[in-house]
């Protein structure tokens, strides 16, 4: 970062606008912060105003984003571990009753409707995983 941002300084101090000397030292970084830095500054250029109050302003801006997309990472967390728990409980209790009592599932595996119940049963809970699994895997850059 210290390098590309010489490098918009060494470009602005020949001659080049500023806003395009950040666009070309950092053209191939792809961050939604740089380019409201690249905007902001472009803006500043066009329409004048101080470009300290701007960069404060923007500075701001960027640590909210940041402060919100590391809230959102911690409640993506949180939500994953909730799905797991949630997702592995009922195999926990069918292995727990199993052992515990093996006869409390015999009808369901001996009986034609029971074996129906479970196969449905098991279906409904893949497609919860999935279902889990895709809400809670948000991308964040």
């Amino acid at each position: 970062m210290q390098a590309r941002l010489k490098e918009a300084w060494r470009l602005h101090c020949t001659g080049m606008p500023l806003a395009e000397a950040f666009d070309t030292a950092f053209g191939s970084v792809v961050s939604a912060d740089l380019k409201l830095l690249t905007d902001a500054i472009a803006v500043q250029q066009a329409s004048g105003g101080s470009l300290l109050a701007i960069l404060s302003g923007l500075g701001l801006t960027i640590r909210t984003r940041q402060a919100l997309r590391s809230s959102l990472r911690a409640k993506a967390a949180e939500a994953r571990f909730t799905a797991t728990v949630l997702a592995w409980t009922p195999v926990v209790l069918g292995a727990g009753l199993a052992w515990r009592s093996p006869s409390i599932l015999t009808p369901l595996i001996s009986s034609s409707y029971g074996r129906l119940c479970l196969g449905v049963s098991l279906a409904l809970w893949c497609l919860g995983v999935v279902v889990s699994r895709r809400l809670t895997d948000l991308p964040l850059e």
